[in-house]
């Protein structure tokens, strides 16, 4: 009874595979998957370190936005502030002219210069606030950094206009507004209080647990102690490269000046 349905749909499917050809079917259908994936990937992964930086900017606006609009209990109580002090505030100008000076200056060296002064600047105010731990960090950091920077610059071709006036205005309203979501996070963490602080215990404890009488030092090396270690490897490593950088160019100048002098030496031997 079944055996001419079944051979018929049998010889149906043959026909199918016959006229479809399934081994092409999926030799095609891997070709496009790869062509797909080579297409994703040359959009994703195309070497333009400019779009990687838009790319993570954007996003941690938009989940900053998303976390700030989801709060609840959002808001900024109007305290009233402090009064300003001269040095301060000639110390936030400097900073912010060093700022505007590295974003259309046309050397690189004035723009690591003027970095240099927004970053001392910076430790300037964590110094007048009583974070001399966090200002010597930031010093030696800030250091390091156009140590770094001046000698990399040397192997740079020249400033060239890479980008239109559309292109350098979206990289603007970009940045404009990263630092105002960045200024609304630090307003908002200002005021939030998850869980209580820890600095009564740090103060109550210092003298009894650690035996130190300087609650910052002991705070540095005691209770923090994993994370002053990790700065310090840091450091050591940051001035340990800045040291290399220092010797291979030394051996370069070396090396230079000797072939030098023994070109200068030759013709005086042959004669």
């Amino acid at each position: 009874i079944l055996r001419k349905p079944v051979t018929k749909l049998i010889v149906k499917m043959i026909v199918w595979f016959d006229i479809y050809h399934l081994p092409t079917l999926f030799t095609n259908s891997i070709n496009n998957y790869l062509k797909g994936a080579a297409r994703s990937t040359n959009r994703i992964q195309h070497g333009y370190h400019r779009y990687y930086l838009l790319t993570f900017f954007l996003v941690v606006m938009a989940l900053v936005a998303l976390q700030l609009f989801r709060m609840k209990n959002m808001e900024i109580t109007d305290t009233a502030p402090g009064p300003v002090k001269l040095h301060v505030l000639m110390l936030l100008s400097v900073s912010s002219l060093a700022v505007v000076y590295t974003v259309f200056t046309k050397s690189r060296l004035a723009a690591i210069i003027a970095l240099g002064v927004s970053g001392y600047g910076i430790a300037m105010l964590y110094l007048y606030y009583g974070a001399v731990d966090l200002a010597i960090t930031q010093f030696l950091a800030e250091t390091v950094l156009m140590v770094i920077f001046v000698l990399v610059i040397y192997y740079l071709p020249e400033f060239a206009i890479l980008s239109n006036k559309k292109t350098r205005l979206r990289d603007g309203i970009i940045s404009l507004g990263v630092g105002i979501f960045v200024t609304l996070v630090v307003l908002e963490a200002r005021f939030l209080q998850l869980n209580e602080p820890i600095s009564a215990f740090f103060a109550e404890n210092a003298y009894t647990m650690a035996h130190g009488r300087n609650i910052v030092n002991v705070i540095l090396v005691d209770f923090r102690a994993l994370d002053t270690m990790g700065e310090i490897a840091v450091l050591t490593l940051a001035a340990t490269g800045v040291y290399s950088l220092f010797r291979f160019q030394i051996k370069t100048i070396k090396k230079l000046k000797r072939r030098d002098s023994q070109e200068l030496t030759e013709p005086d031997s042959n004669n």
